[in-house]
């Protein structure tokens, strides 16, 4: 016979979670923007996973992925700590995983550069006069 082991429990706030195993998996969370400041003990931002996580009073963790807090800043009610580390978890850049190489390599690039620039000096020179 096979054994299933499925823990359901729901949290105060009206939200789920499903255990299996010792892993949590969230059914639903609350909106960021219905956490009141006095709900709320701490907040984290993590860059490698894009999330924010929120830790409560009362002990538990709500751990927001992009699709669950991007529209989120734009909330007039949202916890301003909860604003904050929404914007340390948002990218600014992406690195390339292949960096971009110029043709003929890069004493091409060093050469194309030092003829750019001896163009911009004779353009600069021309204005002044």
């Amino acid at each position: 016979m096979l054994l299933r082991s499925f823990l359901a429990f729901s949290l105060v706030g009206g939200f789920s979670w499903t255990a299996s195993a010792g892993v949590a998996v969230r059914d639903s969370l609350p909106p960021m923007h219905t956490l009141r400041a006095e709900e709320i003990d701490s907040a984290s931002a993590n860059h490698f996973s894009d999330s924010v996580t929120v830790f409560l009073k009362n002990g538990n963790t709500l751990v927001y992925g992009p699709e669950d807090w991007d529209m989120e800043r734009y909330e007039p009610t949202l916890d301003k700590r909860l604003l904050t580390e929404i914007r340390h978890a948002t990218k600014l850049f992406v690195r390339v995983e292949h960096e971009p190489e110029f043709i003929g390599g890069d004493s091409a690039w060093s050469q194309y550069i030092a003829d750019w620039v001896k163009r911009v000096q004779v353009n600069l020179v021309k204005t002044r006069k």
